[in-house]
């Protein structure tokens, strides 16, 4: 079973969710190699617990995790939530449906989407520049 793995490295800690344990482990990999540290969830559930223990940076998810658009959920939840609600996300899927109907929801909620198979010099590029958004976020907030 996939994972959503949570990047964690306190200058630039993500989140990965994706229900396809390639895509979990060629993530996890490629960040490991540029100094992320990465934790796994099995669902969307373990997903929120370990966001609310860990406060990444950045969360990864597919649209799709133990159920149809849980991953979406999952994006939801984040913005609604006043903890959770500046914190970077990247939807990362392979569903063309996803891909063609949901840019909107996508871009309401403040979320990068990619499609895959994706440029993994942009994807890194993409994740580099929402971990540096949110740490600017966080040094502009109030203590």
């Amino acid at each position: 079973m996939g994972t959503p793995a949570w990047l964690a490295a306190r200058a630039s800690s993500l989140r990965v969710a994706t229900p396809h344990a390639a895509i979990t482990q060629l993530l996890s990999h490629l960040l490991r190699g540029e100094g992320y540290a990465v934790i796994s969830c099995a669902n969307a559930r373990a997903a929120v617990a370990a966001v609310m223990g860990h406060r990444p940076d950045l969360v990864i998810t597919d649209a799709h995790l133990e159920q149809a658009e849980a991953g979406l959920g999952l994006l939801a939840w984040l913005r609604a939530d006043a903890t959770t609600a500046h914190m970077g996300v990247i939807i990362f899927t392979a569903d063309e449906v996803v891909l063609q109907c949901q840019r909107g929801l996508a871009r309401r909620l403040q979320a990068a989407l990619v499609g895959q198979p994706a440029d993994l010099d942009l994807l890194l590029a993409l994740i580099q520049n929402l971990v540096e958004q949110h740490a600017g976020r966080l040094s502009a907030a109030p203590s």
